[in-house]
């Protein structure tokens, strides 16, 4: 069993979010609404915890 990395490329990450990677770099430089990343140099960087937490902030509760 493969296990999952601790950080994601821009890549990995929209297809982990199922969007394009353009609609992650506009989240990025535009809207400032999408997951926190980690610059370094040129490279992008999620980390998995991260993205995750990001997630679990936007889920909607039905019952509620």
């Amino acid at each position: 069993m493969a296990t999952k990395p601790e950080y994601m490329s821009s890549e990995q990450t929209a297809k982990m979010l199922r969007i394009t990677n353009g609609a992650l770099q506009n989240w990025r430089s535009k809207d400032k609404k999408g997951p926190p990343y980690i610059k370094s140099g040129k490279r992008v960087l999620y980390a998995l915890a991260d993205v995750v937490a990001w997630l679990n902030e936007r889920k909607v509760d039905m019952e509620a």
